[in-house]
């Protein structure tokens, strides 16, 4: 198929000619056939092309077929015999596995790199580089449901994006954003299935990420029984309903050690999570939070921990973001570690030479939490008069 059979099939698609190539601009909502045309149209095409959806990001011919192959991989996981609510589910409990949430792309509302922001929100570009924001991932999810028959749409607070997907009952709502980390290690989702109200009473005075102006009508609720009913369905939950999440097991066993300090149990968890997690490690936000939840478990208390992403000092567009923890508990003096995905371990590394090496991001205006721990003699006279 050509481009201009390819136009004439789908009129509602928009296709510029650009200097030097052209462009395609697709909606989030086509089916499983129209992919599969533009699919042959690419790979015949013999000049530069690039693929959009919407008018977000430029594709190349090579990321879009790469692209695509991910995504052929995870479409050929679903049973076409399963309900929409099956299917939803299925598609939830992949986006863990195909994007992390990009936490270098907006600081504080404010755009930090134009480009990387197309890219982050262009389908193929974030399944090729495994990094999105809410809104591309929610372009994602509804792009995956579409080819499998679940019409959705596009939920927006305006500093949030989320996913309306339309099921055999009624409507779900879905954020596969907040549910990254559920969903990349095995835990059980927690935003699949809650109705408007009950997200907007458990972030009330906190945050107003899910508020809309003109909420969805006939939203059902999926209860907890039937969400791990649906998850057991499909293979992720067992008969009892439990999710099978293999880091809390992990935990579990470590918890029932006897150790001689804190540091030895922090220790021994740390090298079991980066030798056995490699892959997930790697989703920065999403292994933040998980870390932060599992250490909590192992004993130490919330406010004795802080998380931060922090970059090399050499690092001029903040661009690629180190995950440091920092520990001061009683039995812990102050000890701050990073994540070295690279070496796959977590280091511990001197509050000295972690100020030497490291900085917050560039757009953020308040005095780095490690500073208040150097002595008085290796901090600078700017610092001393903050």
């Amino acid at each position: 198929m050509n481009i201009d059979e390819l136009k004439k099939k789908y009129n509602d698609i928009k296709i510029d000619d650009l200097t030097g190539f052209k462009r395609i601009q697709v909606k989030e909502n086509k089916d499983e056939e129209f992919y599969q045309d533009l699919i042959e149209t690419v790979k015949q095409y013999d000049g530069k092309i690039s693929i959009a959806n919407g008018i977000v990001g430029n594709a190349s011919k090579e990321g879009f077929l790469q692209a695509e192959e991910i995504i052929k991989k995870v479409i050929d996981g679903i049973n076409p015999e399963w309900t929409k609510k099956q299917k939803a589910a299925y598609i939830h409990y992949q986006m863990g596995k195909l994007v992390s949430y990009s936490p270098d792309f907006n600081f504080r509302g404010r755009y930090v790199n134009s480009p990387m922001a197309n890219d982050t929100r262009n389908i193929w570009k974030s399944v090729v580089s495994g990094e999105s924001v809410c809104n591309g991932i929610a372009a994602l999810m509804r792009n995956l449901l579409s080819r499998v028959g679940v019409t959705t749409s596009e939920l927006s607070s305006g500093t949030h994006n989320f996913v309306l997907a339309e099921v055999e009952e009624g409507n779900i709502i879905i954020d596969p954003t907040w549910d990254l980390k559920s969903t990349l290690y095995g835990a059980r989702p927690m935003y699949f299935g809650k109705t408007y109200e009950q997200l907007r009473q458990e972030e009330e005075h906190i945050s107003d990420a899910h508020k809309l102006e003109n909420p969805p009508e006939n939203v059902v609720e999926i209860t907890d029984s039937e969400l791990r009913e649906i998850y057991h369905s499909i293979g992720y939950a067992k008969e009892n309903g439990k999710f099978i999440f293999p880091l809390l097991d992990e935990v579990n066993a470590i918890k029932s050690k006897e150790y001689n300090n804190m540091e030895e149990k922090l220790n021994d968890f740390f090298t079991m999570f980066t030798q056995k997690f490699p892959k997930e490690a790697v989703h920065l936000s999403e292994t933040r939070t998980i870390l932060e939840t599992c250490i909590y478990e192992l004993g130490i208390e919330p406010e004795n921990l802080i998380t931060k992403f922090v970059y090399d000092k050499d690092d001029k567009y903040c661009q690629n973001p180190h995950l440091s923890l920092f520990i001061d508990d009683e039995e812990i003096n102050k000890q701050m570690m990073v994540l070295d995905t690279d070496l796959m371990q977590i280091k511990g590394i001197d509050i000295s030479e972690f100020d030497k090496n490291f900085k917050l991001h560039d757009l953020n205006n308040v005095q780095p939490f490690w500073k208040k721990y150097l002595s008085i003699d290796e901090k600078t006279n700017e610092e001393l008069e903050k």
